[in-house]
């Protein structure tokens, strides 16, 4: 497998810490100081993984732009979950909770809607392996870290994970801005499948065919819509408020 790119303090040491067998080698920029980039470089040593100083433009040269903190890191290539991982994944004692993303495009987006995800629980996300942001550097870093916790599936075909999700015994749930049932009236205290559509079209009309209720976020403003990563953490925390609430 080729090796990737991670960049950024956050994202390379959650990787060194957790998983220190894929990073084979981390780039530091020259002169830069401070207790947390010292950090990665005593953590990387006793990892014993090659440290590297260069300049900045070399690592911006490598990057593609210089937004990378002064740290770089070659990871192994990961093979992404499936499915089927990811369904094992399951707490017996909590409701489960899966993101499915329906041709989320923007490596932005589905940074932050794996960021979000972790941070509300959710034990897997899948994605489609076409039409869609796969998991990149860019992503590692806006997923600060989270990529570690958070298992991924790509998927050939959305709606049969769908219908697979379903005799598995989650509820699938999508969203839209017209549906009629808003997050805060509906009961997420079961095993749910949230599925947020693309940045320009929502959810394909074939995959909101095989989800069991749309809902939606109810607004006051005069935009009509929310960014998709901004959307999907407003209803992930409903959920974990929900679910939390009584407990």
């Amino acid at each position: 497998m080729m090796p990737d790119l991670i960049w950024g303090i956050h994202p390379v040491q959650e990787k060194l810490k957790n998983n220190p067998e894929l990073v084979q080698k981390i780039l530091v920029k020259y002169g830069v100081q401070g207790k947390a980039r010292q950090a990665i470089i005593d953590l990387a040593r006793s990892r014993s993984v090659s440290v590297q100083f260069e300049k900045e433009e070399v690592l911006e040269h490598i990057v593609g732009h210089g937004h990378h903190q002064g740290i770089v890191a070659y990871i192994q290539e990961v093979s992404c979950k499936t499915l089927e991982d990811i369904l094992s994944y399951a707490s017996p004692s909590t409701y489960g909770l899966i993101l499915v993303l329906d041709g989320i495009v923007d490596p932005q987006n589905l940074g932050s809607l794996i960021r979000s995800g972790h941070a509300a629980g959710v034990q897997g996300v899948v994605i489609p392996k076409d039409r869609s942001a796969q998991v990149t550097g860019t992503v590692e870093k806006v997923a600060a870290g989270a990529l570690t916790y958070v298992p991924v599936a790509r998927v050939t075909n959305i709606v049969r994970a769908l219908e697979r999700l379903k005799e598995a015994g989650y509820w699938v749930i999508g969203t839209a801005a017209e549906a009629d049932k808003t997050i805060y009236e509906t009961d997420f205290k079961t095993n749910v499948a949230l599925v947020i559509g693309s940045e320009a079209k929502g959810i394909r009309p074939l995959v909101r065919r095989h989800c069991d209720l749309m809902v939606s976020i109810p607004m006051s403003g005069k935009v009509s819509s929310l960014n998709a990563a901004v959307a999907g953490a407003v209803i992930l925390f409903e959920i974990l408020r929900q679910r939390t609430a009584d407990g």
